[in-house]
């Protein structure tokens, strides 16, 4: 019957869905944890930041010494007979929940990748105001560096550049966001993920207002 042909598609599709990560997995640890010609890249470390949230799978930070890294789509084992791979691959949302297992946010929750993030991004700041009395609220710089901007992680990247509010006004959550871009066409690429996201009107006014800044990456290694 159609239910059970399409039971055990969905199973299949799983099955070599996860065989897939795994194989995954075991090239970034052989041919990308193990690589012995990297180097830091200068701009990177010029930022110094107080949190990453990375989209890795393998361990860049320790490149740079720092250890307060979320790694939203998991990370790879450092002994792949121990453990269980917990990387997440996947789609944008979907409309069809027969397809969930394949799309990013269940991988994360499925994972057990956390939302370590959301706690880091929403812990206030004191800043000093020239009123009286002081200001609470999220004050910090985002720097957005090796990431396309695609909007298949549209939910990550909206509560951390900012989103709409129930009465449909944009509201930028980072004080400033500085978005590194190798060449033109990663820039037009990056540009158009952005107006994808937010919209022409709210892109163009925060560049205007220096709210959003775009810097090309150079070459420079440690």
């Amino acid at each position: 019957s159609y239910g059970l042909m399409k039971k055990t598609l969905l199973r299949d599709l799983k099955n070599e869905f996860l065989e897939f990560i795994e194989a995954l997995e075991i090239y970034f640890y052989e041919f990308v944890e193990k690589a012995s010609d990297v180097h830091p890249i200068s701009q990177i470390r010029e930022i110094e930041p107080d949190y990453i949230i990375s989209f890795n799978y393998t361990h860049t930070e320790k490149y740079y010494g720092i250890n307060n890294v979320h790694h939203i789509h998991g990370v790879i084992r450092d002994d792949l007979d121990c453990g269980s791979n917990n990387m997440v691959l996947g789609v944008n949302d979907y409309d069809n929940k027969d397809f969930i297992y394949f799309v990013k946010y269940f991988q994360r929750i499925q994972k057990h990748c956390g939302v370590d993030y959301k706690y880091i991004i929403n812990e206030p700041c004191i800043f000093k105001s020239s009123d009286e009395f002081d200001k609470e609220y999220n004050d910090y710089e985002l720097y957005i560096y090796g990431h396309s901007l695609d909007e298949t992680d549209k939910d990550v990247l909206k509560f951390a550049i900012g989103d709409f509010d129930d009465k449909n006004q944009f509201q930028m959550k980072a004080r400033k966001v500085i978005i590194y871009y190798y060449d033109q066409q990663d820039f037009e690429l990056k540009v158009i993920n952005l107006i994808t996201l937010f919209g022409r009107d709210i892109v163009e006014k925060n560049m205007d207002d220096n709210k959003i800044i775009f810097i090309k990456i150079d070459s420079n290694i440690d």
